[in-house]
């Protein structure tokens, strides 16, 4: 098995005057979901075409990380013998979610996963000092929030948006941010006569229009 970073979306940093705000707790949430989702539509679409999928993972780095703009990592673990289809997979996926956005089922589906972690029993052992911290330090720098991470909690759990207006919002953040050329890194890590490098953005960028290997239903 080869290791092929497939892509890294990026976006830019929110601006200061909302880092302290509920948005950006809104957008860590979205940003959570999102990779629930895609590791869920990657894995079926990957068993689909019958190209092996040994490892999937997302990443986040938000804008109390530092100065850069947020990044969103997505990398894809699979044979260098069927690099080609697990890109057509991954930008079909991608292109699918930009174009449509994702089902009710999808968000619900997320939502249920990550239910576990915001209802987490409140930790028994004391928050060590660094931690807070870090926290000041981010506030001061880049105007993030010191709200606690139960307050977090809190706040995520008793939003009362329908789940229609939710989709729609959600739907948004997803067609802001994917897209097949802007602020996007493609990388592959293959043997270097593994692949045709001239040839892997072409075939990104089209398979982002098609459809992917099966429905979500």
């Amino acid at each position: 098995m080869t290791q092929p970073h497939l892509n890294i979306f990026q976006s830019y940093s929110v601006c200061i005057k909302k880092c302290c705000t509920g948005m950006t707790q809104v957008m860590k949430a979205y940003s959570s979901e999102l990779g629930i989702v895609l590791r869920k539509r990657l894995s079926s679409a990957f068993r689909s075409a019958g190209v092996p999928l040994a490892d999937f993972r997302y990443s986040y780095y938000d804008s109390s990380c530092g100065p850069d703009d947020e990044r969103y990592r997505i990398s894809v673990y699979t044979a260098a013998s069927r690099l080609e289809e697990a890109m057509e997979i991954v930008a079909s996926v991608l292109g699918g979610l930009d174009r449509s956005g994702a089902t009710l089922e999808d968000l619900q589906s997320a939502r249920v996963e990550l239910l576990p972690e915001l209802r987490g029993v409140r930790k028994k052992y004391r928050t060590p000092n660094p931690v807070f911290v870090d926290k000041c330090v981010s506030s001061y720098l880049y105007g993030t929030s010191l709200a606690s991470d139960d307050a977090v909690r809190a706040f995520l759990l008793n939003k009362k948006l329908p789940d229609d207006k939710e989709l729609g919002l959600f739907n948004g953040f997803l067609k802001a941010m994917l897209d097949p050329v802007r602020n996007l890194t493609l990388r592959i890590d293959v043997p270097m006569d593994a692949a045709d490098p001239e040839g892997l953005v072409p075939l990104f960028s089209a398979s982002w229009e098609k459809d992917p290997p099966q429905s979500w239903r």
